[in-house]
């Protein structure tokens, strides 16, 4: 019958990536420490890809929306009864 526990990996070290995903240790003074899972080293490679099978340069946005756009406030009705 085996053992159940902690195993160790010999000669690998701490994994930094896997399956596509950064794998990082957030250690916190205040809280337990957290590990974080993270697809930029992933989308990095996919956009380099994308860039050289298409010789087209992709844009680096830092947030969805494009700076100063102010979205209009929607003031219809709100449905009631039936119409929901």
């Amino acid at each position: 019958m085996e053992k159940e526990g902690n195993y160790k990996f010999k000669g690998v070290g701490v994994p930094e990536y896997y399956l596509g995903g950064d794998i990082k240790k957030i250690i916190n003074k205040d809280l337990p420490s957290q590990t974080v899972i993270s697809a930029k080293t992933y989308i990095k490679n996919i956009s380099d890809k994308i860039e050289r099978v298409f010789e087209f340069t992709l844009r680096n946005y830092h947030s969805p929306l494009e700076g100063g756009y102010h979205p209009e406030l929607d003031k219809s009705e709100l449905l009631t009864g039936d119409d929901v």
